[in-house]
């Protein structure tokens, strides 16, 4: 029998078929897996193509591509479309000439539309609708939205208790991770895992339960490793938990081999809120007696919740975890055990969740709500507010969201509430509330600021900060009542001792998963098939992951401009001016151009007002006044100053120049009078510096 051809021959073959044949062609030359190459030095022809495709003539003759044997490049300009009949777009064929490990033939119309695709969440049905509009321009391009996307056909989901389960893979998402990045120096990967659930729609039961993972020795985005989706939570938890506990287990015993690299695994951590590591661990959620996760403070029953008054109970052990000392504590045996990791130590406390959205969120209900003895005024809620909206124009670039009254803090996002505890809050509420409360709340912003801030932690250490957290659970006792004292106020008496271990608090949070877990929410566009649907996307936004990645443009310069102010040491040189400046993490400006992001702290620690922005040479320099006048903004539990927090005024009418290298922090200043302000150094931009 004759060797099956490996196309079938056609009478007319259209011209979107034969250019995937010739493109293919020429991919498989450019990795050196086709036939076509011989071992001549005699150029490959359309007509060798036809013949070994088995083509028919094409109606053109002067078309002629010249494939080298021994280059992994083509000479496009030897190919000649002059014909009508076969128009080929050579615009849309790149090559990639990087030193990567991959070469390969990318079309740039095709990687564009799939970028555009899956960052406007666009639809299938419209997607295939352009499609086939731009077909009769690119006959190159695929005419299905899922040939474009490469959206996987099949998915093999399993049920799991009242709804349906698809595991993705770890080892496979860290790959598609890897795949983008160029170049990475590290031999070890460090993971840190999310448990959490999600709900799908406000209407409907339904709910997500993702299994997320994030590098975190890469900068990177968190990835899906499974989910699940039904009316409740996943049951039976071994079952959940089986296949991801399976293949972790062989990763953290064999490691990671990835373009022919071994790469040690390490379970960072595992970032969850207080359910989901009840849930996960087995142990009882945080309304039990036996609640807490670092000791064994066995809580009591006060005004209908569990409040824990004991500040020195013996800490929590992974051995003791292990032999469940403490039986109150457990409800049965965790699928994490089997994984032999620190099943206290790797499950730090998230202070999105405890801070942000417990502690900070509850003093602001109790203000508003809560005893007569601590309770705002009307008066007082409607002054606060009132200044808060006053600021929203002095917010900064690095705040997704800007400032709302207190009479929506129930609606107020972790973001609002991180603000307020650690700028807004000691600025806004200075002689507005009670000189106590107004202390005490003064006593957390100090202790957050400081486990938040890598420099902050270096100058105080994680010692102070906790004494003061001791001080505030202590005081909140007389403030507000033994009732005060639940689950998320007790957790920051071991706060300190995860920032010991994980670094500052952001280091170990959910934002960026809580983020992600946004991001999913988003892909579902109909109320069937949601886990299909959410996986299908996931896979979608992966096949972009797989090309390699642009390194980021560090110290890039933007909006430039001729109408100074000019410093005559410049005059005299050929420079460039601009209105914007981006400095690794943090954007400045200058004051014409945008006012709430022209501040900077400088390592002289003196606040400058940017008022231009002057490259000569590639080496940026910044001109701008200083403040000449620095007071504190409070001086309990110390010194605002220590924090870099300054009340300033006397703006200097003279110009001063720094250089770029010399910036310590990007600051955010609000306005307290005609020529006074408060500024705070954003501790973000303080870390990015310090990196």
């Amino acid at each position: 029998m004759s060797e099956r051809r490996k196309y079938k021959v056609k009478a007319f073959v259209g011209k979107r078929q034969l250019f995937r044949r010739i493109a293919k062609t020429v991919r498989e030359t450019l990795n050196g897996t086709t036939s076509l190459v011989n071992n001549t030095n005699e150029p490959i022809t359309l007509q060798y193509i036809n013949n070994t495709l088995g083509l028919p003539e094409p109606r053109c003759e002067h078309l002629e591509i010249n494939v080298s044997n021994n280059s992994s490049e083509i000479n496009t300009s030897d190919v000649n479309t002059t014909c009508n009949e076969f128009p080929v777009p050579l615009n849309v064929i790149t090559f990639n000439n990087t030193s990567t490990s991959q070469l390969s033939v990318e079309l740039s119309l095709i990687s564009k539309l799939r970028q555009w695709c899956v960052a406007y969440n666009s639809s299938h049905a419209s997607v295939t609708s352009l499609l086939h509009i731009l077909h009769s321009y690119h006959p190159e391009l695929p005419l299905t939205a899922k040939a474009l996307l490469k959206t996987p056909r099949r998915l093999h989901t399993k049920p799991l208790g009242r709804g349906e389960f698809y595991y993705m893979g770890i080892a496979k998402s860290v790959k598609c991770v890897l795949s983008s990045f160029q170049q990475i120096v590290h031999t070890q990967i460090e993971i840190s895992f999310n448990i959490d659930g999600l709900p799908i729609f406000n209407s409907s039961s339904q709910q997500f339960w993702p299994i997320l993972g994030l590098i975190k020795n890469i900068k990177s985005k968190p990835f899906a490793v499974a989910i699940f989706s039904g009316t409740s939570k996943p049951q039976p938890i071994e079952l959940f938990l089986d296949d991801f506990v399976i293949e972790l287990n062989l990763l953290l015993k064999e490691g990671l081999v990835h373009n022919g690299k071994k790469y040690d695994v390490v379970v960072h951590s595992f970032v969850c809120d207080a359910p989901a590591r009840a849930f996960v661990k087995s142990i009882k959620t945080h309304s039990g007696y036996s609640s807490c996760e670092k000791c064994t403070d066995t809580g009591e029953y006060v005004e209908g919740r569990v409040v824990f008054r004991n500040f020195s109970a013996q800490k929590r052990t992974d051995s003791n975890f292990i032999s469940q000392l403490d039986e109150d504590h457990h409800i049965g045996i965790s699928p994490l055990v089997k994984l032999e990791i620190g099943m206290v130590t790797l499950f730090p406390l998230d202070y999105m969740h405890c801070c942000c959205l417990g502690v900070t969120r509850k003093l602001l209900c109790f203000w508003m709500k809560g005893n007569l003895a601590t309770r705002l005024s009307n008066h007082q809620v409607q002054t606060i507010s009132k200044c808060i909206l006053s600021l929203k124009s002095h917010i900064p670039f690095e705040f997704n969201r800007k400032p709302r009254v207190l009479g929506e803090v129930q609606r107020w996002k972790a973001t609002e509430f991180r603000t307020f505890l650690l700028y807004l809050g000691a600025f806004v509420l200075k002689k507005r509330i009670n000189t106590a409360i107004y202390e005490h709340f003064l006593i957390f912003h100090v202790a957050i600021s400081i486990l938040a801030s890598r420099k902050l932690i270096s100058k105080f250490g994680c010692a102070y900060a906790n004494e003061l957290l001791l001080v505030f659970v202590k005081h909140a006792e007389k403030l507000y009542g033994k009732q005060f004292l639940v689950y998320n106020i007790h957790s920051l008496l071991h706060l300190a001792d995860d920032v010991m271990k994980y670094g500052p608090l952001d280091t170990f949070s959910c934002f960026p998963f809580e983020n992600f877990l946004g991001q999913i929410k988003r892909l579902i566009r109909s109320p069937t098939n949601t886990l299909q649907q959410a996986c299908r996307r996931l896979y979608e936004i992966q096949q972009l992951r797989n090309i390699a990645s642009i390194p980021e443009k560090m110290n890039c310069h933007y909006v430039e401009h001729d109408l100074g102010p000019l410093p005559e040491v410049f005059r005299t040189v050929t420079c460039m001016q601009f209105s914007k400046y981006n400095q690794g993490n943090f954007i400045i400006c200058t004051y014409s151009y945008s006012s709430a992001n022209s501040y900077v702290l400088t390592n002289e620690r003196k606040l400058l007002q940017v008022e231009n922005i002057i490259v000569i040479k590639n080496e940026t320099f910044i001109v701008g006044k200083y403040f000449q006048a620095y007071d504190s903004l409070y001086k309990y539990p110390l010194d605002s100053n220590t924090l870099d927090i300054y009340v300033i005024s006397h703006l200097s009418p003279s110009l001063h120049v720094c250089c770029a290298t010399e910036l310590v922090a990007k600051c955010l200043v609000f306005p307290i009078e005609e020529g006074v302000k408060v500024s705070f150094p954003i501790i973000h931009s303080y870390e990015e510096v310090d990196a």
